[in-house]
Order: structure tokens, then sequence, then C-alpha cells
């Protein structure tokens, strides 16, 4: 019997007064959804406002690419 994999939850936290974000890359574009290589979001957050998703297509995730309007962010996650 198969299970699948445990969600992870992506929350991203606004610490500027207002920014889209766009979309997000889960490693490197290797976690894809439904054939995407990235997960369309756009969403603008104020500031202390936040937005979470959850992962399931992948076992484990090593690196999240944020993508936004005023620029894109990556984040290692766990050990390396």
């Amino acid at each position: 019997m198969t299970f699948g994999y445990n969600p992870y939850w992506i929350s991203i936290i606004s610490n500027v007064g207002s920014i889209t974000i766009m979309s997000a890359k889960i490693n490197r574009g290797n976690c894809d959804n439904d054939g995407f290589p990235y997960f369309k979001i756009n969403k603008t957050l104020r500031f202390g406002d936040s937005y979470q998703f959850y992962i399931l297509r992948c076992q484990h995730i090593k690196e999240v690419s944020i993508k936004t309007d005023k620029g894109t962010w990556d984040f290692g996650i766990g050990r390396r």
C-alpha cells in the first residue's frame, strides 16, 4: 500500500509594504505542478501578510525559488 509523500508547507511572509508573489519554483523546476516547472501564485501581500501553500508531489524539497515583482529569491531547505 502506498500513501504518497508527506506534504511540505511553504509559508511566505511579507516584510515590505507591498509585494506581489508571482510564482514558486521547487527544486529548480524538478518538482513540477501538473507538467509545469513552477507554481503560479499571483498574490499581493502587505507588510505582515502571509501566504501558505503545500507541495505533495516531491519526496524531498531542497530548494525553493520565489519570483516576485521585486526580484527572485532562492532559499535552501534543510542540510546541504
